[in-house]
């Protein structure tokens, strides 16, 4: 095999490792796999976020990046002398959040603005209609609280010290992977890819680059944000301990599922359990669904796109649970659950509002029945699964019938998540085995690996009609689902 070279570092192909830094909602994370998927080394930080009742949540840039070096340098300590057979390095960050920065020294000058957070500016309703379709028009995402234009036009109109910084012609504004390559590479960067650009709403997907229509209609000067690249890009190279390691792959989280798929991703389904649970469905086109987002993938062949779903409540809905308890969440609860609750009550899972197919903000989440602890930690679940069957029956009929559904995400972990997720979509899934589908992603995408080498075990549905039958009291409890019609083609 012959030796490949990048920068001063030399090496076998057959040797080569390739890092992963995920910066998720709950949690940032370094991983390093072989060429077979094989993971040699990984570290972990929880990610504390600061949550206020008027729905603003947000977490302290400085703190993320003191995470990210600590949790590389653990790594580093895990692989030692191996340390000089990492190759390249890849980035993949939760998708809406955003923040401001000081371009010259890279320090923060506001919070890190979580996607959960909902703060941006009033509007007129009939100023609200004219901005979505320009938005959805543009970006292929519908106009939301949850996008990061709103707060970025926030904190230019709140926060002194950005505002300051945009007077010295020294602030820099836009998604945290942005801010992370700043601080973490050598060159210190400001670049973004396509896919955390196109979650600000501030992205148009016909150039691949900011619209100048959005960014008007949003009031925020081109000047301060990234420039767009594609994701798949030479970024620079990262600091000690991995000096001359160049980052080629960055990446929004969720868009990264799609590289599971391999080959044949636009038959598959990809479904991530984590704060949120998202739901990706490839598609070589930019179609249009009502009810979906139009999720950009890559640029390579004229540009690949997936309808997504959006489900707002997953382990974030476990915290509300946890938190109205006064008890922490054990997963080892999950064990045995549905044989000590055999008729648990419903959950209007509206934590964080419902996510799609309603996309309806301000619901309050709702038990329906009594039960004790276990009954409503169980009822959570199924609500999960619930919001996951209406997406997939709505996506469906907007397009082609998915051949495969691929799970990953922290809830995945439990063997009796997944089989009530194959039970309650009455379908078969593949869960990859350790969880971490963003960090697989984007080692398949960075690598160019199949996903095939990867460890993934079945579950196969079983009937239920108890289930089936809260599923459809659930459902007629629920909002009134939007008519679905076939998908549409988007003008490029």
């Amino acid at each position: 095999m012959p030796a490949i070279v990048i920068g001063a570092r030399r090496m076998s192909r057959d040797s080569e490792l390739y890092l992963i830094l995920d910066a998720g909602g709950q949690s940032l994370r370094a991983r390093v796999h072989d060429q077979h998927g094989q993971v040699k080394a990984e570290s972990g930080q929880a990610i504390a976020s600061d949550e206020q009742a008027d729905g603003r949540v947000t977490l302290d840039g400085e703190a993320l990046v003191e995470a990210a070096w600590q949790v590389l340098a653990q790594v580093a300590d895990e692989l030692g002398s191996r340390c000089s057979q990492v190759a390249m390095a890849g980035l993949a960050v939760q998708r809406g959040s955003v923040l401001c920065w000081d371009r010259k020294t890279g320090q923060a000058l506001s919070p890190v603005f979580s996607w959960r957070d909902r703060r941006g500016f009033d509007l007129g309703d009939r100023e609200r209609e004219v901005l979505a379709r320009r938005v959805r028009s543009e970006s292929g995402l519908r106009f939301s609280p949850y996008g990061g234009a709103a707060k970025i036009r926030w904190s230019l109109d709140n926060l002194p010290e950005v505002q300051a910084a945009l007077q010295d012609q020294r602030l820099a504004a836009g998604p945290l992977g942005s801010f992370l390559l700043q601080r973490l590479l050598d060159s210190s960067p400001l670049l973004v890819d396509d896919t955390l650009a196109q979650r600000t709403l501030l992205w148009s997907r016909r150039d691949c680059d900011w619209s100048n229509a959005l960014l008007e209609a949003f009031g925020i000067p081109r000047r301060i944000l990234p420039e767009v690249v594609p994701g798949t890009h030479e970024f620079g190279y990262l600091g000690k301990p991995f000096s001359g390691v160049p980052l080629r792959t960055l990446v929004g989280d969720q868009n990264a599922l799609a590289w599971l798929g391999g080959a044949g991703r636009e038959q598959c389904l990809m479904i991530n359990v984590g704060t949120g649970a998202f739901m990706l469905r490839p598609t070589a086109t930019p179609l249009l669904a009502e009810g979906f987002q139009t999720s950009f993938l890559e640029r390579d062949q004229g540009g690949c796109y997936a309808l997504e779903a959006s489900i707002h409540g997953a382990a974030s809905a476990l915290e509300w649970l946890a938190r109205r308890e006064g008890e922490a969440f054990a997963p080892d609860r999950l064990a045995g659950l549905r044989r000590r609750c055999p008729d648990p009550p419903l959950f209007l899972n509206a934590v964080d509002g419902l996510g799609s197919p309603w996309w309806l903000p301000g619901i309050e989440p709702e038990f329906i029945g009594q039960a004790d602890a276990d009954g409503r930690l169980l009822a959570v679940l199924e609500s999960i699964v619930f919001l996951a069957r209406i997406n997939l029956e709505h996506m469906e009929s907007a397009s082609a019938p998915v051949q495969r559904i691929l799970v990953s995400g922290g809830l995945s972990r439990s063997p009796d998540f997944c089989q009530l997720l194959a039970d309650g979509l009455g379908r078969g899934i593949e869960r990859l085995d350790d969880g971490e589908g963003t960090a697989a992603g984007t080692w398949c995408r960075l690598s160019r690996a199949d996903a095939a080498l990867l460890n993934w075990t079945p579950f196969e549905p079983a009937e239920s009609a108890s289930l089936e039958q809260r599923f459809q009291s659930w459902r007629a409890h629920m909002p009134p689902e939007p008519e679905m019609a076939p998908a549409r083609t988007l003008a490029r």
